[in-house]
Formats: structure tokens, C-alpha cells, sequence
């Protein structure tokens, strides 16, 4: 039964689209009331969506805007099911925030990147039935931790040397951001991901702490700083990626840039001495040496603490 209803949300996906885009389409702003016809006619729309779902619709004028009841022939023995819902929208305003026309939809998601990854379409590809999927994985979340988890497989885990532990840690971070990086959506995974406990994610949790230990720090000290160092390898991964994949629009990015810098030189110099200096230092030709410079940074305080 689940195959063949989701078989039907597939074949009818281009139609309800586009009758998502018409119910879109109509200003139902309730609370101005130049759209009042335009709340009329969005009730006319959908008890013709209803009529043709096999419902008998009605049109119930109100002491506001109206109400749209629609019901089905009850057969004896079969329960009452209510659904209940707003087709009024807020107002618009501010305008000037959204990218375009509120009431001119239009699709932005592109069709790669995690966000395309459904049951129904892993079902496509190994041409079976979603039904089957669930065999093996409750929901797409435990789905992909486990494509976290084989983008993590790809990390070389080093055999730790207590002569080069700081250099094996740089290097497994460093690691740990490229393949995260390399694939769309997978850093946005392991940032939703709290503490991730398959197979390669745990192997890179035990690799880190024993690297850590290996440079004189306690149990303790290796477990905070190997959650430091993970929290920052996934916020690096994340942004790089937003940038490799196009997840960041780069219009954007260059006008808030620009914002940004007319703002700053308004500000008084002797307030901000340092502040209006920085911007030099924020770019893509610095972000790998802003990495480098945190994990040695980082390092280096933990050469301090593991010899006190």
C-alpha cells in the first residue's frame, strides 16, 4: 500500500507543483482589505481543488472573509477525520528582503545536493520499492548519518607517535575538513549530527583521543579538546562547502561585502583602531592560512597543558 501511494505522489509531482505555484499565486492577505477579492478568490479556488478531490464543497460567507468547508459522502462504520487550516497568508512587507516577487513563486533547490536525497529516489536508483529501504534504515536522518559515516571511511587514521602527535592531529583535522568538504551536503550532516556513533565516526573519535594521549594529555584533557577540534573541523568543512557547492550565493556574499565596508568606514576610527583594520585578512585567499594558523594556535596551547 505505501508503494502505491507514494508511486502516486511521484507520478502527480509536476501538477501539484504547479497547482501549488497558482495557490501561491493569490495575495490572500487577510488583514488589508484591498485583497479582500483576492480572499474570495482564493476560497473559490479551493473548493474547485476540493470538487475535484470527489469532496462537496461549500463557500461560507462569515462576518470576515469566508470560510470553505468541504465534506465527503460518510459511509456507515468508517471514522470522521477533521483537517482544519488557514489559506489567508501574512503581509509581505518588508519587500525589500525577499529575492523575489512574494506572490510570483518559484522553485530555487537545485536537484543535487542532500536536500534531493529522498527514500523514494535511493528507491529509484536500486530499482526497488521505498517500502524495502526501511528494512535497513528507519528515516532519511538515519540515512545520512550513514553517508557520513562512508565519506568518513576515506580518512587515513594514523598510528600515533608521541614525537609528531601535534603534526598527526593538524593532519587528521585537516583530513577530516577535505572530505567532508568534497561532498555536497555531507558537512551540513555532520554539523545537524550531535555525536554520531557509527562505525568510522567512532574510529575517528578513538584515532583522535589516542593521538592526543599520545601527547601527554589525560583522558579529560584529550576528551575536551577533541570535541573542540571537532566542533571547528565541522564549522570549517560547513563553510567551505557553501562555497564549493554554490550553497552561498556569491551576489550575495559580495553585496552584503561591500555593505559591510561602507558601514565600517562611517565608524570613527579612534573607536575602532583595530576593527577597521581586519578586513584585509577576510578572504578565500586567506582561509587555508586562518586554518592553519587556529590548529597551530590551538596546538601550541596544548603542548603547554600537556607538560604542567
Amino acid at each position: 500500500m505505501l508503494d502505491l501511494v507514494l508511486g502516486l505522489i511521484d507520478r502527480t509531482k509536476d501538477r501539484s507543483l504547479e497547482l501549488l505555484k497558482e495557490f501561491l499565486s493569490i495575495p490572500s492577505v487577510s488583514t488589508k482589505p484591498e485583497h479582500a477579492p483576492d480572499m474570495q478568490r482564493c476560497a473559490e479556488w479551493l473548493a474547485a481543488q476540493f470538487r475535484s478531490a470527489g469532496l462537496e464543497p461549500q463557500i461560507m460567507p462569515t462576518g470576515g472573509h469566508p470560510a470553505v468547508v468541504a465534506r465527503n459522502q460518510h459511509k456507515p462504520g468508517r471514522p470522521t477525520i477533521l483537517f482544519y487550516g488557514h489559506y489567508d497568508v501574512q503581509p509581505p512587507e518588508p519587500l525589500e528582503e525577499w529575492k523575489s516577487p512574494p506572490f510570483q513563486p518559484q522553485v530555487r533547490k537545485d536537484d543535487e545536493g542532500f536536500d534531493a536525497v529522498t527514500m523514494r529516489r535511493i528507491a529509484q536508483e536500486l530499482e526497488t520499492g521505498p517500502a524495502s529501504l526501511y528494512a535497513h534504515v528507519s528515516n532519511k536522518d538515519e540515512l545520512a548519518e550513514l553517508m557520513l559515516d562512508a565519506v568518513l571511511a576515506d580518512v587515513l587514521v594514523p598510528e600515533p607517535d608521541p614525537a609528531r602527535w601535534d603534526e598527526q592531529v593538524k593532519d587528521l583535522v585537516r583530513d577530516q575538513i577535505r572530505v567532508m568538504a568534497a561532498h555536497r551536503g555531507i558537512a551540513r550532516i555532520a554539523w545537524d549530527i550531535a555525536v554520531p556513533v557509527t562505525p568510522n565516526s567512532l574510529k575517528q573519535g578513538e584515532a583522535m583521543l589516542a593521538l592526543l594521549r599520545a601527547g601527554g594529555l589525560t583522558l579529560k584533557q584529550a576528551t575536551f579538546a577533541g570535541d573542540a577540534l571537532s566542533l571547528y573541523a565541522k564549522a570549517y568543512a560547513y563553510e567551505a562547502s557553501g562555497w564549493t557547492w554554490g550553497e552561498i550565493d556569491q551576489a550575495d556574499a559580495g553585496e552584503r561585502g561591500q555593505q559591510m565596508v561602507a558601514y565600517m568606514r562611517s565608524l570613527p576610527a579612534e573607536s575602532f583602531p583595530n576593527m577597521l583594520q581586519v578586513g584585509e585578512f577576510f578572504s578565500a585567499e586567506t582561509a587555508a592560512e586562518r586554518l592553519e594558523f587556529a590548529l597551530e594556535a590551538f596546538l601550541a596551547g596544548l603542548k603547554v597543558l600537556a607538560k604542567n
